[in-house]
């Protein structure tokens, strides 16, 4: 959440994208910090599915969290083609624009045709990963719900935001047109929701 918070905003064509990669100065920290942060999520997300361990939701869960790595799969492909890739393209076309280069020169317009063809790939991963995050989330609340039992079990708040939560990612990630960013949102009902349900789970006793 923390370096989806401080990713500038990329809008443009694929010069202006690369223009606003090659000023941002943390572009490298902030996808590192998605990357190192992905496996940690999954990790946390193993935490649902031993709370429903011999419960009628534990294949819900189970489903769930094999989405769930499919979904960070797909999310860390952008990522990493954007931190590799766009900080390297950037630095080339920014290179290329200024003196003693006559803008743009020869690399720097190489440099956005390569951004240009490549990222729809990417973004087609982003969509995917998306999605699937988004019914990961609906799973997990799904078999949360159908494995709490009376007083035991996380509140069941948590399993309604989850399955509207992620309801409304897969939708957003399936229904909006290609050439828009507003799947990007589509990931944050899931996270904020793995958010809270990682501080009520620290909170929850454990039975014996």
């Amino acid at each position: 959440m923390a370096a989806a918070i401080a990713h500038p905003l990329l809008a443009g064509d694929g010069a202006a994208q690369l223009a606003t990669i090659a000023r941002t100065r943390d572009w490298a920290a902030i996808h590192w910090g998605f990357l190192f942060a992905f496996p940690l999520s999954i990790t946390g997300l193993s935490g649902i599915v031993g709370a429903t361990v011999g419960t009628p939701g534990a294949g819900a869960t189970r489903a769930g969290l094999a989405v769930g790595v499919f979904a960070y799969a797909c999310w860390m492909i952008i990522v990493a083609f954007m931190l590799g890739g766009g900080g390297a393209l950037a630095g080339v076309a920014a290179h290329g624009s200024v003196a003693p280069h006559p803008p743009p020169d020869l690399a720097a317009t190489q440099a956005v045709f390569l951004f240009d063809m490549v990222r729809p790939f990417a973004l087609a991963a982003q969509r995917a990963g998306a999605f699937s995050l988004g019914l990961a989330t609906s799973l997990f609340g799904w078999g949360l719900w159908c494995g709490r039992r009376e007083g035991e079990g996380l509140p069941r708040w948590t399993t309604v935001l989850a399955i509207a939560g992620g309801s409304a990612g897969a939708a957003l990630a399936l229904a909006t047109p290609a050439s828009s960013t507003l799947d990007q949102a589509a990931f944050a009902p899931p996270v904020v929701w793995q958010l809270l349900v990682g501080l009520v789970l620290l909170r929850v006793p454990r039975p014996t």
